[in-house]
Parts: structure tokens; C-alpha cells; sequence
């Protein structure tokens, strides 16, 4: 399975193994080169970003606003590397759109984010339409789930799945947590926050945009005729010191209480608004 076609720009981490600072590319542009053989890449802006030792942290916020400011479209669906899209994906949010009449800037379209449970070998099981993906989520013994419905179940419950599977027409999402991390399609302009460059690693990065697209004054609403499935991949080595180091974990919540200050700050929510 492979990166879908549609997805640009792209940014890509390459880690190092080195103590000292590498700067030897080469290798490098040989390793990218080697990943991404065989998949048809003639569309795609990639952006790579080189580690300068072992010990620096995965820049995952850096990269999603380097992909940001790459896109040349009127609007950008956020999505990491291991989801694949629904088929027909820009007609159909392009004619959600067209029957809006009000403007898009402060609308984060929320797209339902599904995942298989182990590896698919035949891609011809991937579903095409919405009733096919509902038939394979209905079946006993399911390979395919809301996405992390187990782990995180705060993480997209709010979408509010049992309505999606029938709903006709975009809806409102009523139930926001702070735990809320959707996949999301945002109309590009100068005003939309960007992702807090403080929170390094996996974990909170996501969590800490949505809160602040909140805080902003966004609606999430949700699209009902496109999705995106991730695909199971080993565990990256960023995601095990997470869950594996109590002092990252322990930094990524000092972050955040200091990130949901900051917020209360800038946007004069509530009566803690002085500093």
C-alpha cells in the first residue's frame, strides 16, 4: 500500500543515527529515492527535512506548517502519510462547497477518519462508496473500525459516527472536547492558526491545532460523503519514547498547560485574560 496520489505537498523526516552533525545528504536523497520507488510522484511538491543528530526531536509541527505553507490550493485537507482518501474526494468536497452560501474562512470541514485493524492484501477490498464501507463495518469480525475508537475514543467521538452513517448533509459537531483531534479540511488563508512549533515528538500536536482552531471562533462540521482509512505500519520510534518515557510525557503536559495559557491570553477567554 502506498501514499495516495492526490496527497501534495509532502514533507518527509529523515532521521539520523549520528552523534555528531550530518550533513552528509547523499545517503540521503538515496534513501527517499529507494522508499519511494514505484510510486508515481510527477505531482507532488516534496519537501524533505534532515535531522542533524540522534538526539533531535521529530519536528512533526515544523512539518505540518512547512506542508501548509506549500499548498497552492484554495483549500488543504490535513492528513498524515499513512491515511489513503475516498474516492472522488475533491469532486465531492467541491460540491459540498458550492451549496454553502456563507464563507469557509472560520469552517474546519471534519473528515471521519477510519483505520484497518491488520494489514490488507488485496486493495480491490477497499471501499469505494460509503454503503461498502458501511456493509465492511457492519460485518462480523470487521479488519476496519472508527479510527482509534480502542486507544483514544475521545479523539474523534465527537465526530458522532452513528449520524454520519446515515447523514445526508454536512452537520454540525455538538459535543467538542479538548481531547478532539479530527483529520480536517481548511480554506487556505493568512488567518488560520498554524500548528505551536513547542510541541515536538508524537502526541498533542493535533490536539493543541484544534483547540486552538476552537478558540479562534472555527465550526467544525462534518463532511459526509468522503472519509480516510489509515493503514497499520510498525510503531515509530517517536511514538514508543511517548508512550515508553514518562518525562517526555511529563514535558508534552507542561507544554500543553502552558500552550492552554497562552491561549486563554491571546483570545480573552473567561476571566483569567490578564497576565
Amino acid at each position: 500500500m502506498s501514499l495516495h496520489s492526490q496527497l501534495s505537498p509532502v514533507t518527509l523526516y529523515i532521521p539520523t543515527q549520528s552523534t555528531e552533525m550530518d550533513t552528509n545528504y547523499d545517503w540521503k536523497r538515496k534513501y527517499i529515492k529507494k522508499k519511494l520507488h514505484g510510486i508515481n510522484t510527477a505531482t507532488w511538491n516534496i519537501i524533505a527535512v534532515y535531522a542533524n543528530t540522534v538526539t533531535d526531536e521529530y519536528p512533526i509541527s515544523y512539518m505540518r506548517n512547512l506542508a501548509e505553507r506549500l499548498v497552492k490550493t484554495k483549500y488543504m485537507l490535513l492528513l498524515d502519510a499513512d491515511f489513503i482518501i475516498s474516492p472522488d474526494f475533491t469532486k465531492k468536497f467541491t460540491e459540498v462547497v458550492a451549496t454553502l452560501s456563507s464563507t469557509q474562512d472560520k469552517v474546519a470541514f471534519v473528515v471521519p477518519a477510519f483505520e484497518y485493524l491488520e494489514e490488507i492484501e488485496n486493495e480491490s477490498l477497499i471501499p469505494q462508496t460509503k454503503d461498502q464501507l458501511k456493509v465492511q463495518l457492519s460485518t462480523k469480525s470487521s479488519n476496519l473500525a472508527p479510527f482509534r475508537i480502542q486507544e483514544s475514543p475521545e479523539a474523534h467521538r465527537a465526530t458522532d459516527y452513528d449520524m454520519w452513517y446515515t447523514a445526508k448533509k454536512p452537520y454540525v459537531v455538538e459535543m467538542y472536547t479538548d481531547k478532539y483531534e479530527p483529520y480536517l479540511v481548511l480554506r487556505k488563508w493568512n488567518n488560520v492558526p498554524s500548528f505551536d512549533e513547542r510541541f515536538t515528538g508524537d502526541g498533542i500536536n493535533k490536539v493543541a491545532h484544534i483547540m486552538e482552531l476552537k478558540a479562534a471562533g472555527f465550526q467544525f462540521v462534518v463532511l459526509t460523503d468522503v472519509w480516510v482509512i489509515h493503514l497499520p505500519h510498525k510503531r515509530k520510534q517517536f511514538t514508543e519514547k511517548l508512550l515508553q518515557d514518562p518525562l517526555q510525557r511529563l514535558h508534552n503536559r507542561l507544554t500543553r498547560f502552558e500552550f492552554v495559557a497562552d491561549l486563554i491570553f491571546k483570545y480573552k477567554l473567561g476571566p483569567c485574560t490578564a497576565r
